[in-house]
């Protein structure tokens, strides 16, 4: 079995945007079930692991290309290496980023909201360090070596470090294999954007793949009832400003570098 493209990046960065947009073209098949965590052990080059896991595949059709969606993989190079172990160096990178600190904010109100997260946003900020250096045992809950336990519990920063991974890919593989999608880009969706990510992964353009229009007036109904549901809640910006010098901005300076390319919708003034 080939592995044509496989979709990577921090959780709550906009994988699932990018899943449900492949998963529309005709061309493309994808597994029902996706962010197994597969490729975060070397169980994945034992033969029988791998024998279970390309059975997720069965159903794909002769033609099309197929990929899957992990996410995750880049907080450990390691992982990138046993995916092309794997299934050969040709596999193709989607690489979703978003701005660290919008994401670790979205990150932490998803986890206090589902009743994970205890800690005020700050708090849970810094007690990351902590956890990085404990990987043990956090009241009760099993850490990796991420600083994020079984519950998805935190990890809020250190998931927005793109940078060591991204120069990882373009040191080890071709920059043609790896494709950079920007979360801003998945929210607002149009036909330049989508023809990028076809024309990266060898598709033609497809009308199907364009949001549906929705009437102004539902759309303003479905917008104030989403907003109801989720209560949004603005991150202050002093604290903003914080996270972005204490934690950030180094990083995000060397990422800007490295894609040459404007990240300005990423900075603090």
């Amino acid at each position: 079995m080939n592995l044509d493209f496989i979709c990577i990046g921090a959780k709550h960065a906009g994988l699932n945007e990018l899943e449900n947009l492949l998963r529309r073209h005709n061309s493309i098949y994808m597994p029902s079930q996706t962010n197994t965590g597969f490729f975060e052990s070397n169980h994945c080059l034992e033969p029988k692991s791998l024998e279970l896991y390309k059975k997720k595949f069965k159903d794909r059709k002769a033609g099309k290309l197929t990929g899957t969606l992990e996410a995750d993989v880049h907080l450990n190079n390691a992982n990138i290496n046993r995916i092309t172990q794997v299934f050969g160096a040709q596999v193709k990178f989607l690489f979703v980023i978003r701005n660290p600190i919008d994401r670790a904010f979205h990150h932490y109100l998803n986890s206090y909201r589902n009743g994970a997260e205890k800690l005020d946003f700050m708090e849970a900020i810094k007690s990351e360090k902590h956890w990085l250096k404990n990987t043990d045992t956090n009241n009760g809950l099993l850490l990796n070596a991420y600083g994020n336990s079984s519950e998805d519990l935190n990890g809020y920063i250190y998931r927005g470090d793109y940078f060591k991974t991204l120069d990882f890919l373009y040191k080890n593989y071709s920059k043609e294999l790896v494709k950079i999608v920007d979360f801003e880009n998945l929210k607002n969706l149009n036909k330049p954007i989508i023809d990028s990510i076809c024309e990266f992964l060898g598709l033609p353009f497809q009308e199907g793949l364009l949001p549906p229009k929705v009437k102004p007036k539902l759309f303003s109904r479905l917008r104030a009832y989403r907003s109801y549901l989720n209560k949004p809640v603005a991150l202050d910006e002093n604290v903003r400003s914080y996270l972005y010098y204490t934690y950030f901005k180094s990083n995000i300076d060397k990422t800007e570098k490295l894609l040459n390319r404007s990240l300005s919708h990423w900075r603090v003034v």
